[in-house]
Order: structure tokens, then C-alpha cells, then sequence
């Protein structure tokens, strides 16, 4: 049933919202109550807030099955490559332009108006040229303005990968699927870091060859064995647990598509505007409060606080930024 309705129904994949809408979340937890301003006392909610960077891999599996559903949907081919890379960059570029250049005049006001005399972490301008182009990885001594911009470069490299090979997995010659088969789930063995998309494709790989399982590409034997190397690879490279994470998540996109959680949904639809300014006013809010945070509940209540701002901040950046871009994205077609 969940398979049909997937097929059938590309665009009322509801729970994808809400899967969104939790991985803001549990990644802003991470964020602030782990690998930010705030460090608790208690072990164990120092331990379960490292739980949260996990909320990255939902951003990814997400994608993995997302992408390909849409370029199945227009029967995308490699002609298309200009009109689609168009439509994706028209999609995410202008708010992630916006960011950025607020994250820079943030760092230079401060180091301006002495609130930080350490011109060392002040972006120059190759770093904030590289970011234009997620080209960051790229450059040894170049670094993120904002630390999280590196998963946008994965999504970016990911983009490029599937404009570029998707049509093979497409193509009715079992030859070439294979051919992209075997490059999605073997490219994390030929590279170690995690900064580029090659580490991360097997896990990409859980949605994809589940997306073309479900729109009746490839066989259901062909994407048993491919989950499972997919499986393999992924517990060699990354983890166990991150392989278990993946099958959840495609669990609950099969089998509960239509599900609707209001919040989730809110929470889903601004997720890109909040993910990308999370960290800059995380840092600006938490940094203000943190005298006052001396306990651990105190610094329980001041990280749902600074969420709850930023949700607030995020829908307003949604509204005026982000959606006018989601619009003109929409108004370009590939058929």
C-alpha cells in the first residue's frame, strides 16, 4: 500500500514534512546543547543532545528518495542538465546568499565594535567567493563561515551527481544501471573525509534505489541486493547505527506517507530557512543569555526558548525569502 501510494502520488508524500520538521530539531539540539555555547553537567543529557547530529542523515536519506521521485516524475535526460541544475540553484541559492552575507556582516560588526578582537576568524574574501559555489572542501585553507553550510555542499555535489548519472538508472540497458549501481554504493570506499558526497552516496543510496523500487525501475530482487551492499558499505564507513537510522526512515516514508502531524508539517515547510539561520542567531541569542544559564534546567529552557525564537524568525524569512524562491523554482518545467 505505502508503495502505491508513492507511485501514484508523488506529491502527497506528507510525512516528509514532519521527518524535516524533526531532524531541525534534533539537529539544532546537537547544535546548542552539545557542540555549542551551552554544555551541561548532567552526562546524560550531554549524551542524548550528541544524539541529535544524527538529524543530518534524515536531511540526506530525505533527499535520496525527494530527488530522484522529481526526476522520475519530468522522465528526466541528460539534456535537461541546464534546466534542472537552473531550477535547483533558482530553488536554494537566493536564501543561502542571504545568510551568508548576513553571517559576514555579523563577524565584521563584531571584531568592528570590539566584541571580538580576533581578526583570525574573520572570512576573507576567497572564503566568502568559494562559498558562492559550495567550493569550500575544495581549497585547504579555506573553512565554513557557518559550520553547517558543509551539508549544503554535500546536497549541492549530490545534485551534480544525479543530473549528470541518473539517466543511466533510467536507461532500459541493464548494462548502464549497473554502471551507476555499483558508482553510487562503492564511491564512500574511495574517499575517507566527510566532506564531500563521494563518503556519503551509499547512504544516499538507501533512497534512491528504494525510489526506483517503487516506480517499478528496478526489480525487487535488484533492490534487496542493493540495499543491502548499500547496508554494508555504510556500516564500514559510517556506522551501524547510521544504517539503522536509514531503514527507519524509509520504513516510515513507506508505510506512513499520509501521515499528517500539523506541527511536523509547519515545522517541514520553513525547515530550510530554519536550518540555515539557526546556527548564526543560536550563537547571538545563547551568547546573550548565557550568564544566566547556570543549571542545567535553566540551560534546558534557554535552548527551547532560542528554538522557539527562531522557529519564529525562520516562518518570517520563509514568507518574504525562501518562498518567492520555491516559486519561481516551481515555474520551471522540465516536461
Amino acid at each position: 500500500m505505502g508503495s502505491k501510494k508513492l507511485n501514484e502520488k508523488f506529491k502527497q508524500i506528507v510525512i516528509i514534512h514532519s521527518l524535516r520538521g524533526l531532524s531541525i530539531i534534533v539537529i539544532s539540539f546537537y547544535h546548542f546543547g552539545y557542540n555549542g555555547l551551552i554544555r551541561f553537567d548532567n552526562e546524560l543529557l550531554t549524551n542524548l543532545f550528541s544524539f541529535g547530529r544524527k538529524g543530518i542523515h534524515i536531511f540526506f536519506l530525505i533527499s535520496g528518495v525527494v530527488i530522484p521521485l522529481s526526476l522520475i516524475k519530468y522522465n528526466y535526460k541528460l539534456n535537461q542538465f541546464w534546466k534542472y541544475l537552473f531550477k535547483r540553484i533558482l530553488r536554494i541559492e537566493p536564501p543561502y546568499l542571504i545568510v551568508l552575507v548576513l553571517s559576514v556582516f555579523y563577524y565584521y560588526s563584531r571584531f568592528l565594535f570590539g566584541f571580538n578582537s580576533d581578526d583570525s576568524v574573520l572570512p576573507s574574501l576567497k572564503e566568502i567567493v568559494l562559498h558562492i559555489g559550495y567550493l569550500v572542501p575544495f581549497s585547504k585553507d579555506s573553512e565554513w563561515i557557518i559550520p553547517i553550510f558543509w551539508t549544503l555542499s554535500i546536497e549541492f555535489q549530490y545534485y551534480l551527481f544525479l543530473a549528470l548519472l541518473f539517466p543511466m538508472a533510467l536507461s532500459k540497458r541493464k548494462k548502464l544501471n549497473w554502471i551507476f549501481n555499483l558508482i553510487v554504493v562503492f564511491l564512500p570506499l574511495t574517499y575517507s573525509g566527510t566532506d564531500l558526497f563521494l563518503h556519503w552516496s551509499a547512504f544516499f543510496g538507501l533512497g534512491i534505489f528504494y525510489v526506483l523500487y517503487v516506480n517499478k525501475k528496478y526489480s525487487l530482487i535488484e533492490s534487496i541486493i542493493l540495499l543491502v551492499l548499500c547496508g554494508f558499505i555504510i556500516c564500514t564507513e559510517l556506522s551501524f547505527l547510521d544504517f539503522v537510522i536509514g531503514i527507519l526512515i524509509l520504513g516510515i516514508v513507506h508505510f506512513l506517507p499520509d501521515l499528517k502531524i500539523r506541527v511536523g508539517m509547519f515545522l517541514g515547510k520553513i525547515s530550510y530557512s530554519y536550518y540555515l539561520l539557526h546556527t548564526l542567531l543560536g550563537t547571538i541569542i545563547l551568547s546573550s543569555l548565557e550568564s544566566w544559564l547556570y543549571s542545567d534546567l535553566l540551560r534546558f529552557i534557554g535552548i527551547n526558548c532560542t528554538i522557539i525564537i527562531i522557529v519564529l524568525i525562520a516562518s518570517i524569512f520563509w514568507k518574504f525569502i525562501e518562498k518567492p524562491s520555491e516559486e519561481k523554482s516551481k515555474g520551471i518545467r522540465l516536461e
